[in-house]
């Protein structure tokens, strides 16, 4: 700009190669603001970055978006060539941060314990950046910096002592979990055994973050999407906004039931969300990520700090998702629902599992709307299915009487209740007890949890009643191709968690030992998008699978996730813009909605009068249990050519 002094701009440009942290970036990034006097006001002015934006931004201590960084330092009068070289700065951090840090070993039995100082005992009062070291049995505070404006307090509990012989001296070291290499308390990096999540430890980050700066915190295989998900909140933030919260195991530890679908719904989520904040009808939707870890066991850390963000700057007004069909599960729901905090989950079938609240005979879930079909209504398509095609009776058209077998588990790898499996298991009782025959002839047969699956003969069988996760369902379909009736066909039927099984698996393609598997998708793709659809016009689905094309793969449309993601956000910002606009209608002020207005808002949606045009069909609310009534996909069956 004229007249302006470029030597320290130019400076700042060179000091780039040193730097090494993202905070020393950031500081950088505040440093040229100053070196050019300028304001925030100013920059919002030059450059279209709002200043509350750039505010919150250069206050964390993680890396900003690319987009925001070329941004912000045209805005403060930086020439192109300097704008490429901020940057490539920024991307060679952004690398850095990728690279996978190995665990630590586990300490030898042979090596000697570590000992504090114990002098420290003694010490003066420490500066913030050398802590005390606490006494044995000492509770050690420290207060963070936090995400979204807030602080939040860590509190660590230590209760380990070591004697030291010469001086009958005890002391201990302080060990703190760190928040995932951001200095952000709303995250924590766990080891995942605490969850009970079996052999093989490792670690991961579970918490609350809106992926701006942080993509590599949920592992590298959702690292594309939160990259994206971070620049898209950027955007949302540069005018009036509210937040929804995605809650959901993500990552892929010992004890995941999710595997890479975790990645689907992201997926699915930023598209719906780019497809609102592009509609340029107020407000704009953030999109936060809140982990409960891959196990669900860290789903209260995630849990509480939402609770946190309904005041504030944030401005939170629901969650969609709320994790899978099991107990972790239904404690964070009702915990969200004490908060008044509504809720759309995605995946979650399990009959019960809604604002009744009756799947545990627990209290109800005030707030709570469901878009995926419940397993009884599943399991009646695939009924239906089956007697239509001549499966369930024999040349006369009487029904298959004893000829089946129940498979199921109760429990989650880590021992909690597994809701699906045991509302599929009871689904099956009722609605397939005339093949399961009765009582006395009844063969139901339990397998491992993790994968060890104890089969009988089944050659005395047509069909498998299978009420376990997809997880497990590979190592099942091996062990069934040992059968001693190798040329007959077995029919496995299961849930929804089934779509996640390869249609080109080998043992459902294999003509010389047949089996089938049957199951209803929660959304398939060939389905959606073909003429059989009467249940969605054509164009929505065909929008939606265009604006998901442009950035992420179509096959990871298979799976049905990202569908469900897209349509449980897709409700709840029906919601926030019924919500808003009532407020602008009934001649109030033009304020944002609260979670109270939009969580009234959600629940008129279970009148009926309302219909979601959602990528997986239109979508209307049982106005009792909130759950979805419209249908969902068509069975699928894949078995071998010519079975």
């Amino acid at each position: 700009m004229p007249g302006q002094d470029k030597a320290p701009v130019r400076s700042l440009v060179e000091e780039l190669k040193d730097v090494t942290t993202p905070e020393q970036f950031t500081q950088k990034l505040k440093d040229l603001k100053e070196v050019n006097n300028l304001t925030f006001e100013t920059i919002d002015r030059r450059g279209g970055i709002r200043s509350s934006t750039a505010s919150t931004v250069l206050g964390r201590r993680t890396l900003p978006a690319e987009q925001f960084v070329r941004d912000y330092v045209r805005a403060c009068g930086v020439n192109d060539d300097d704008v490429e070289a901020w940057a490539q700065a920024r991307e060679r951090l952004y690398q850095q941060s990728r690279a996978p840090v190995p665990s630590p070993p586990p300490p030898s039995s042979q090596e000697p314990p570590q000992l504090a100082d114990p002098a420290a005992a003694t010490a003066p009062e420490p500066s913030a950046q050398e802590p005390q070291q606490p006494a044995a049995t000492a509770t050690a505070r420290r207060s963070l910096p936090a995400r979204f404006g807030t602080r939040r307090t860590i509190v660590i509990s230590l209760a380990v002592g070591v004697t030291v012989a010469a001086a009958a001296t005890t002391a201990v070291v302080l060990v703190r979990d760190g928040q995932c290499g951001t200095g952000d308390s709303a995250l924590m990096s766990v080891d995942v055994r605490q969850g009970g999540a079996g052999q093989g430890g490792g670690r991961e980050c579970v918490g609350v973050t809106d992926a701006i700066g942080t993509s590599t915190v949920f592992g590298p295989e959702a690292a594309k999407v939160l990259e994206l998900i971070g620049q898209e909140n950027e955007r949302a933030m540069t005018g009036p906004y509210v937040t929804i919260a995605f809650l959901a195991p993500m990552g892929s530890g010992q004890g995941s039931l999710t595997g890479n679908r975790s990645v689907h719904q992201l997926e699915g989520l930023l598209t719906a969300q780019r497809a609102a904040n592009d509609s340029q009808t107020r407000p704009n939707i953030r999109l936060v990520l809140a982990n409960m870890g891959s196990d669900e066991t860290q789903w209260r850390h995630a849990v509480d700090h939402l609770k946190t963000m309904t005041e504030g700057p944030d401005h939170l007004v629901a969650v969609v998702g709320t994790g899978l069909s099991q107990q972790e599960s239904i404690q964070a729901a009702r915990a969200l629902s004490a908060a008044d905090i509504s809720m759309v989950s995605d995946v979650i079938t399990a009959d019960g599992f809604d604002a009744t609240g009756t799947i545990d005979g627990g209290k109800p879930i005030r707030g709570l709307l469901r878009v995926a079909p419940s397993t009884t209504s599943q399991l009646t398509a695939i009924r239906d299915y089956l007697f239509k095609n001549g499966y369930l009776s024999d040349t006369k058209r009487k029904p298959l009487s004893g000829k089946a077998v129940l498979v199921w588990t109760d429990e989650t790898p880590q021992g909690s209740s597994d809701l699906y499996t045991s509302s599929l298991k009871e689904a099956f009782l009722k609605q397939f007890a005339d093949l399961l025959g009765d009582k006395d002839h009844r063969r139901q047969f339990y397998f491992d949890t993790r994968g060890n699956p104890v089969l009988q003969d089944v050659c005395g069988q047509e069909m498998v009643l299978y009420a376990g996760r997809q997880t497990f369902l590979p190592k099942f379909l091996h062990e069934l191709q040992n059968r001693a009736c190798p040329d007959k066909l077995i029919t496995v039927i299961t849930g929804s968690d089934g779509a996640a099984q390869p249609r080109d698996t080998p043992e459902l393609t294999d003509p010389k030992v047949p089996t089938a598997l049957v199951y209803v998708p929660l959304a398939d793709p060939g389905y959606l998008r073909s003429s059989r659809n009467t249940n969605n016009n054509a164009f929505v689905y065909a929008e939606f699978e265009r604006r998901f094309g442009e950035r992420f793969k179509i096959k990871d449309l298979d799976s049905g996730w990202a569908v469900m993601s897209h349509d449980a956000l897709l409700t709840a910002i029906a919601a926030v813009k019924d919500a808003y606009n009532r407020k602008l209608t009934s001649g109030g002020p033009d304020t944002l909605p609260n979670n109270h207005d939009v969580g009234n808002a959600l629940s008129s949606f279970k009148t009926g009068e309302k219909r979601i045009p959602g990528a997986s069909g239109f979508i209307t609310f049982d106005i009792t249990t909130g759950s979805r009534v419209t249908p969902g996909s068509e069975v699928v069956r894949i078995a071998p050519p010519g079975r």
